[in-house]
């Protein structure tokens, strides 16, 4: 072998060398930015939020031209001014529109809803549900008694009204127990409660009604609540495969780490 050959070998072993310690830096780096208890447990954890609505639980009467008008007359008309809330706005409301027929109320308190409207749309929903007196109106809530409680479960949620919004999952549950959007819903809700072993028992129905990435949120409020619970080991199982089904999600990723790092600590603590 030649000088010119020994010192290009020379220079392509360096060059290799040079590539092999950066890339070893950055291996390092990359593990302890997610095994460093320090900065793992300074992270605010996004929590994943609840489901706003689903096909299954949509109401699916179909409106004429003429209704669809009156829905978003009605509907521009409580953005513009809000009536009185509770039983008395709605008798108000359903004055001022007698021939809103009980369907076309549903389709008001949604369009109210998704417009964020939700005092209004919780004024409908409950006057609906208690309108038991009226034959009629009692026959179009039974048939979308489903829809109603669960809007009506999101509206108190988001209104800090935990114990409502939990009555109205479970009375939904009561007729489709295995529904998928109410058992994630209701996990989450019970997580907030801080009902772990109640939320654990709902997110396992959730896990095995559901698939993609709704499976992988009802995994990840699991592995939320087994953290809670410090089972670290059973946490981490539920965030690995949560994972499987959703591996772009990144507050997931990082809570892996952080229930790596407890169990670390556990195996520490034992072997002390």
């Amino acid at each position: 072998m030649t000088a010119v050959n020994w010192k290009e070998n020379g220079i392509l072993l360096s060059v290799i060398g040079i590539l092999l310690l950066l890339l070893l830096a950055g291996v390092e780096a990359y593990i302890q930015e997610f095994t460093d208890s320090d900065d793992v447990l300074d992270i605010a954890i996004q929590n994943d939020a609840e489901v706003d609505s689903d096909e299954n639980l949509q109401a699916d009467s179909v409106l004429t031209p003429e209704e669809l008008q009156l829905v978003a007359s009605i509907a521009e008309q409580f953005r513009s001014k809000e009536p009185r809330p509770g039983a008395a706005g709605w008798k108000v409301a359903r004055s001022e529109f007698p021939q809103a027929s009980p369907g076309l109320w549903l389709d008001v308190a949604k369009r109210l809803y998704e417009t964020e409207h939700y005092d209004i749309s919780r004024m409908i929903y409950e006057g609906l549900l208690n309108a038991t007196t009226n034959q009629r109106t009692f026959e179009v809530i039974e048939k979308h008694r489903e829809t109603a409680l669960f809007q009506l479960a999101r509206i108190y949620s988001q209104d800090g009204r935990p114990a409502e919004a939990i009555k109205n999952y479970r009375a939904v549950l009561k007729t489709n127990p295995n529904h998928q959007v109410t058992l994630i819903n209701l996990g989450l809700v019970l997580n907030q409660e801080k009902r772990y072993p109640e939320a654990v028992e709902v997110l396992n129905l959730a896990v095995g009604t559901n698939s993609g990435s709704q499976k992988a949120k009802a995994l990840a409020a699991k592995g939320d609540a087994l953290m809670a619970m410090q089972d670290y080991v059973g946490a981490q199982a539920a965030f690995e495969q949560s994972i499987l089904y959703r591996p772009q999600h990144a507050s997931t990723f990082r809570k892996l780490a952080e229930t790596k790092v407890a169990n670390h600590r556990d195996s520490a603590d034992v072997l002390k």
